[in-house]
């Protein structure tokens, strides 16, 4: 198990919107999907693009660069060039923070 860590509070991800947290050397987008928040790799595995730059659309994610798509609630890829999956992180809220667990 991993441990749990302060991402945001929970006024600064507005429903539609992300966060890049960076924790232990490694770079998170955290996102707010209609006020259930999801964590997912910042990096896209195709040529390691910024996903926080993208787009949020629903649960779908989509990279800045070269528009592969995946879905936030399970990292799954949704749409080349990308063809792996991100990595997830469990997501709990407190009555005012946001914290993902990373290993």
């Amino acid at each position: 198990m991993g441990k749990f860590v302060k991402a945001a509070d929970i006024d600064e991800v507005k429903s539609g919107s992300m966060k890049l947290v960076e924790t232990d050397g490694r770079e998170i987008v955290l996102c707010n999907v209609d006020g259930t928040y999801y964590a997912v790799d910042n990096i896209c595995p195709h040529l390691g693009a910024p996903l926080c730059e993208g787009d949020l659309d629903g649960t779908d994610l989509w990279c800045p660069f070269h528009g592969a798509s995946f879905d936030v609630t399970s990292g799954e890829v949704l749409s080349p060039p990308a063809y792996e999956n991100l990595t997830c992180f469990p997501v709990r809220t407190t009555d005012s923070t946001i914290e993902i667990e990373v290993e």
